[in-house]
C-alpha cells in the first residue's frame, strides 16, 4: 500500500497491483515532487502516463487538479487503478485509458486535448521515456510541464531542440526531471 501525501485526500491508502516489475513512485518522492510543483497543480488538467496505481494523478487531484487522464496499458493494473479512483470518489474527475502510452497520446492529440502537467513514470531501463517524450508536444498547453521519473543510471534522450530541463532532483536511485518545451 501507498498513501496520498497531501491535499484533500491526505493519508488515503491506495492499492498497488501485484505485478512483476511494477515500481510505484514512493510516498517520499511524490510528496517532494508535489511540494516542488506547489500551486502549479491547482485548477490544472493532468495526464498520468504509465499510471500503474494512479498515485501521481490521484495525488494531483487531491492537491487541486480539476481533471486527470490515466494511461495504463495492462488491464489487470488498470482495474486496480479504477478501484483506487473509486475509493477516492474521483470518478467524475478521472478518465482511464487502457492502452499503450504512444497510442493514448496519438488518440488524445487527435481530440486536441491539452494538459498543464504530464507525469511520466515508465518502466526503468526501457527506451519508453525517450520515445514517449518525442510524441508529447501537441498535448501540452503553452505553460505546460512534463515530469519524468527515471533511474539515475539512465538519462532519457530529451531532445534539446525540443525540451528545456527546468529542474532535476535526485531521490536515492530515482531522478525526477521537470521539462518545458523550448520556445
Amino acid at each position: 500500500m501507498i498513501r496520498i501525501t497531501g491535499g484533500s485526500l491526505k493519508g488515503r491508502k491506495l492499492l498497488v497491483p501485484s505485478v512483476p516489475n511494477l515500481r510505484p513512485t514512493t510516498d517520499r518522492v511524490r510528496e517532494s515532487l508535489f511540494n516542488i510543483l506547489g500551486y502549479k497543480v491547482n485548477e490544472k488538467r493532468v495526464l498520468d502516463l504509465f499510471a500503474g496505481s494512479g498515485a501521481l494523478g490521484i495525488e494531483a487531484l487531491s492537491r487541486g487538479a480539476i481533471e486527470a487522464v490515466f494511461v495504463e496499458k495492462y488491464k489487470r493494473v488498470a482495474d486496480v487503478l479504477r478501484k483506487n479512483i473509486s475509493v477516492c470518489n474521483l470518478e467524475d474527475k478521472s478518465l482511464v485509458l487502457t492502452m499503450p502510452a504512444d497510442k493514448a497520446i496519438l488518440t488524445l492529440a487527435r481530440r486536441s486535448e491539452k494538459f498543464h502537467l504530464i507525469f511520466m513514470d515508465p518502466p526503468y531501463h526501457s527506451s519508453l521515456a525517450s520515445s514517449t517524450l518525442a510524441l508529447i508536444p501537441p498535448l501540452l498547453t503553452d505553460e505546460g510541464m512534463v515530469i519524468v521519473e527515471h533511474d539515475i543510471k539512465e538519462m532519457p534522450l530529451i531532445g534539446e531542440n525540443i525540451w528545456v530541463i527546468e529542474d532535476r532532483r535526485r531521490f536515492g536511485r530515482t531522478m525526477v526531471c521537470f521539462l518545458n518545451l523550448r520556445r
